[in-house]
């Protein structure tokens, strides 16, 4: 083997043993799982989203107005559910009109990451094979979570990319 060679062999050993030691080494992120509770699920409700939507609730009055809202066209109309705001948020997601029935929103995780609120869910589709309605629905979730610091939420699918954002 020539000096230039072994010279090569060994600079390339040593910058991809660097590139492992770092990758491995590095820090882990902030990360900590936030434990929720699904208040209500459906896939009938008053909005007219063509897209993936996330918003948050922290409060009775703008929580009891979107609530009112998003139920208009149900008589009676369901009772507003109780919520302590000074321990928990409500997400809203939705995944905007469907075509037919038989779709729903699975939450896969809900977590905090660097005062960012992620959730992670995914739209479920019927069964090919299945015989759908041919109806518009609106498949949505309302989720409780602990009241926050949160800058930020996110909507994410199962491969992690943003479907909807606010920032708080």
């Amino acid at each position: 083997m020539t000096q230039d060679k072994r010279y090569f062999t060994i600079s390339f050993i040593f910058i991809l043993f660097l590139s492992f030691s770092v990758f491995f080494n590095s820090k882990p992120r902030d990360t900590s799982s936030v434990i929720q509770t699904i208040l209500e699920e459906g896939n009938n409700i008053a909005l007219k989203d063509t897209h993936p939507v996330i918003s948050i609730f922290t409060t009775h009055n703008e929580f009891d107005a979107f609530y009112s809202r998003i139920h208009i066209n149900k008589r009676p109309a369901p009772s507003l559910p109780e919520i302590d705001f000074t321990e928990s948020a409500i997400l809203f997601i939705s995944y905007g009109e469907q075509k037919t029935a038989g779709y729903s929103i699975d939450v896969r995780s809900v977590f905090k990451r660097n005062g960012t609120l992620i959730v992670k869910a995914v739209l479920i589709s019927p069964p090919l094979d299945a015989f759908a309605a041919q109806v518009i629905t609106n498949p949505y979730v309302l989720l409780t979570v602990p009241a926050g610091d949160y800058s930020r939420i996110e909507l994410r699918n199962d491969i992690g990319e943003v479907l909807d954002f606010k920032n708080l």
